[in-house]
Parts: structure tokens; sequence; C-alpha cells
């Protein structure tokens, strides 16, 4: 349903960049309380496509490092998005909050082998646990 509130095809010809890059981001906060994470994933992606140079790209293409680790648990699709974040949004990596985040979540996965998730997985799952 909320796919399907994205703009048509003759909608999307007329609006800005921009405001194609707003809609899709705004449905992808909504898939992600509705916890369609790979619905989320691929929509704040399109997102992030459209507005590669403002900092409603950088935050889509946050969100989709931020759902891959916390929720779909696709820490290869994280490593990508994090440091996405990093090398095509600097401008916007500045954001004392972001820069911390991201530099926390890429230690962890720095760590962890890459391909072998299992321990990283164990680690979230015992966190999550308190």
């Amino acid at each position: 349903q909320l796919i399907g509130q994205m703009m048509s095809g003759d909608e999307a010809a007329v609006a800005s960049p921009e405001a194609q890059g707003q809609e899709r981001y705004r449905i992808g906060e909504q898939l992600l309380a509705a916890r369609r994470y790979g619905e989320a994933i691929d929509v704040f992606e399109r997102a992030a496509g459209i507005m590669p140079d403002s900092p409603l790209g950088f935050l889509a293409r946050f969100q989709v490092g931020r759902i891959a680790f916390e929720n779909t648990r696709d820490y290869t699709l994280a490593v990508e998005s994090f440091k996405a974040c990093r090398e095509d949004y600097p401008a916007h990596f500045g954001n004392e909050r972001y820069q911390a985040f991201l530099d926390e979540h890429l230690q962890v996965l720095d760590q962890t082998a890459t391909g072998n998730w299992e321990t990283l997985r164990l680690w979230q799952d015992a966190k999550a646990a308190g």
C-alpha cells in the first residue's frame, strides 16, 4: 500500500527531483515504522539516488546502513552504506551525531572478518537481550 502511494509516472515526470526524493524518503520512513525493512531499504536507496548531493540523500543512505545493521543484519550492505555516507556526502558527514554513529558502527564492522558475521550476530543478540 505504501509503495503504491508513491507518485505515478506522470506526477514524477512533473515533480522536481527534490520533490521526488522527499516523497520517497517519506514513504521509506513509513515502511520503516511498519517494520517492512526490505521495502524501506529499497525506497531509501532510490531516494539517495535521486538526491545525491543533498542532506536528505545523506539521511536516506544513512537509513539504509542503519536498517541493514540493526534490523536485517545485512552487514555487507551496512558497510557499503556507511562508507558511502562518508565518501559520497562529505559536506553532510560533519554532523557530530552521525559521525559518532558511523565511526562506532564502522569500527565494529571493520573488526569483524568480512563474510563471517556470526560473531557480530551473537553480539547483537546479547546486546538486545540486555
